[in-house]
C-alpha cells in the first residue's frame, strides 16, 4: 500500500512532521500520509477530554465494502478486512473506545469506503466535545476525496476551536485552500488565525511565507 507511518505519539511527546503528504491521523498520533506538503507539529492530548455524551453508535454489522478506486492485492484486502472486522467486533464488546472508532474510521477511509468512514468519525465528534483528531480526519476527507470544501472547513474550524494550539490543522486547512480551492487569500488567512493563537510559531510563519 502506497501510505507513510510516521512517529507515534504518546502522552508526554510532540511530533515534527515534515513530510510530502495530506495527512489522516490515528487515535495514537501516527500521521497516514497521502499527498501535499507540509511541516508541522502534533501535540498528543488525551482523546476524551471534556463531555463525553451518549449517543446511539453507527452499524457495527456495516459490511467491509472495497471503493471502486481502492486496488489492492488480494493479500492487502484480506488484512484489511480482517483489520475492519476486528475493530467491528472489539467495538461491540466496547462501543465507548473512541481510539478504535477513529482507527475504524481510518481503515474506512482506507478501502473507500468513504460512508462508513463518516459515520465513524462524526460519532465520535457528536459523543466527545473536545475532539479533534475526528474532526480534523473528516475535514481531510471533505477536502481531498469527497471534494466539499465547505464541510471541510466545518471540521477544520471544529478541530481548531477544539485544539487552536495544533499548529497541523491550521497547516491542513491552509494547504486544502491552497491545493482544492486554489485560494490563497484564504489560505494566508487560516495561517494568520494560527498565527494568533500560537504567537511566532516558526512553522506558521514559514507557510505564511511560502504562499503566493
Amino acid at each position: 500500500i502506497s501510505i507513510g507511518l510516521f512517529s507515534v505519539l504518546n502522552k508526554k511527546t510532540d511530533v515534527t512532521k515534515n513530510i510530502d503528504s495530506v495527512d489522516t491521523v490515528t487515535s495514537s498520533g501516527v500521521v497516514i500520509g497521502a499527498e501535499g506538503t507540509g511541516s508541522y507539529t502534533i501535540k498528543q492530548v488525551p482523546l476524551t477530554e471534556g463531555k463525553v455524551t451518549s449517543v446511539a453508535a453507527p452499524d457495527l454489522s456495516r459490511p467491509v465494502t472495497f471503493g471502486q478506486s481502492a486496488v489492492f492485492t488480494p493479500e492487502v484486502v484480506q488484512l484489511l478486512t480482517n483489520k475492519i472486522i476486528t475493530l467491528q467486533v472489539d467495538l461491540k464488546k466496547d462501543s465507548t473506545d473512541l481510539k478504535k472508532w477513529i482507527d475504524l474510521g481510518i481503515y474506512q477511509k482506507m478501502i473507500g469506503d468513504y460512508q462508513g468512514a463518516v459515520a465513524s468519525w462524526q460519532y465520535v465528534t457528536k459523543v466527545a466535545d473536545k475532539d479533534f483528531i475526528a474532526s480534523g480526519n473528516l475535514g481531510n476527507m471533505y477536502a481531498y476525496q469527497l471534494k466539499d470544501m465547505v464541510k471541510a472547513e466545518q471540521y477544520y474550524n471544529q478541530a481548531i476551536k477544539n485544539a487552536p494550539t495544533q499548529i497541523y490543522l491550521y497547516f491542513q486547512l491552509a494547504e486544502a485552500f491552497r491545493d482544492v480551492s486554489k485560494d490563497i487569500p484564504r489560505a494566508k488567512a487560516v495561517v494568520e488565525r494560527g498565527l494568533v493563537a500560537n504567537p511566532g510559531n516558526t512553522e506558521l510563519v514559514a507557510l505564511r511565507d511560502s504562499l503566493k
